[in-house]
């Protein structure tokens, strides 16, 4: 909450006075400048305002880094109707979205063929949930001071006949303009607490969880949903454990409290991915039953950085110190480099995720890491134990790409 005050006030300082801004979205400000005539001027005012919003926040002494994406439209070239002006607004950004982040992008009339495009791969969408191309592949979690497997993550897959393997993040907006994400978000439900109803049996249980989406989450019954597939696959509920992120948490807090508190109550798990890069890291955790926060990616790459200016090590460290004073479970995501699993470990998190460990992989090369092997790290890297259970150096690198 203090974070969206702040954006605005930050944005006005670098706005004319004669500029309309207004809050569109969760995460998206729209901007009217009535007397803006040259699009290199546009073009160079969003840059001066996405390098503003670059700049740290501080949000109840932590340090909060934000990225942006701009998209801009011209009255008249471009539509003299107002809400036309904002949907060709809103198509230049999420064009300047998809090529990276702090990008400017202006309308182009091939934006339009693009919207026809998207018709092509809606269909194309339609036919892989038809021919079963969707696939779920689990990445593993690893406690670094037993060197073995506590927990998994679910992540989606696209297997295309043409694109080969897509991550999620390449189709799932497809998936909720189309209206395809109900269907998805149930076979991937299903899915997923079948499988770990067999691990459940083979190996004694693995946690796994689940990424849930704000339109997930804010449909009618939705814990009961949840709650209707652990009972119908016989799976013990506190195998699953479902991650939101902190813009789902925000986005409709009291329908949220009671689908979570339905959920915690029956022993489900609650995650909350990418900590500490939303607007209102603390003030959730008071309200929201949750078990454990996972260290966003950007936070432990820029462990790496160096210089007190550009290292994300003491909001790495705030993170932890606030798990242990809420008695919460603490992982960090996306660790990729000997270093960074040295950093985490030393501030105190024992509990990792990321390609250096081990990347996602099938259900079956997963079950067969366990079936043929009493030792789990048989197919991860050895972490090596000091006499006081400190972990050193990996050994080798994962062999799963």
């Amino acid at each position: 909450d203090q974070l969206l005050k702040l954006i605005p006030q930050r944005l006005w300082q670098h706005l004319p006075a004669e500029a309309m801004l207004a809050r569109l979205g969760s995460d998206e400000f729209g901007l009217i400048l009535p007397h803006q005539r040259n699009v290199q001027d546009a073009v160079r005012l969003a840059r001066r305002l996405i390098d503003a919003l670059n700049e740290v926040f501080t949000v109840d002494d932590i340090r909060v880094f934000l990225s942006a994406s701009a998209g801009i439209s011209f009255a008249p070239q471009d539509s003299e109707d107002a809400a036309t002006l904002l949907l060709r607004a809103e198509r230049a950004m999420d064009r300047a979205r998809s090529t990276g982040i702090n990008q400017v992008m202006c309308f182009a009339p091939a934006m339009t063929i693009l919207a026809m495009d998207q018709l092509e791969q809606e269909h194309c969408l339609r036919r892989a949930i038809h021919n079963q191309e969707l696939l779920i592949y689990y990445q593993p979690q690893i406690d670094t001071t037993t060197g073995t497997i506590m927990g998994v993550e679910a992540l989606l897959r696209w297997q295309h006949p043409e694109r080969d393997l897509l991550s999620a993040g390449q189709f799932l907006h497809l998936a909720e303009e189309s209206g395809l994400m109900p269907q998805i978000s149930q076979w991937v439900l299903h899915e997923v607490c079948q499988q770990a109803a067999q691990w459940q049996e083979v190996v004694g249980g693995l946690r796994v969880a689940l990424n849930v989406s704000a339109t997930q989450i804010a449909q009618p019954g939705f814990a009961d949903m949840i709650l209707h597939a652990i009972q119908q696959y016989k799976l013990n509920p506190a195998l699953l454990e479902l991650e939101l992120t902190e813009g789902v948490m925000m986005s409709d807090t009291e329908t949220i409290t009671q689908q979570l508190n339905l959920l915690r109550s029956n022993g489900v798990r609650i995650a909350i991915d990418d900590f500490g890069t939303g607007y209102s890291s603390l003030s959730y955790l008071h309200r929201f039953p949750v078990d454990m926060l996972k260290i966003d990616k950007s936070f432990v790459q820029g462990l790496e950085r160096r210089g007190e200016e550009l290292s994300t090590k003491p909001l790495v460290q705030a993170i932890i110190s606030l798990s242990d004073s809420f008695g919460l479970e603490v992982i960090a995501e996306g660790v990729e480099t000997s270093e960074q699993l040295h950093m985490v470990q030393r501030l105190g998190c024992k509990k990792v995720q990321g390609f250096l460990l081990a990347r996602p992989m099938p259900a079956y090369q997963l079950t067969r890491v366990f079936v043929q092997q009493d030792i789990l790290t048989a197919h991860l890297p050895t972490i090596a134990r000091t006499p006081t259970g400190e972990s050193q150096t990996p050994a080798s690198s994962n062999t799963y790409n």
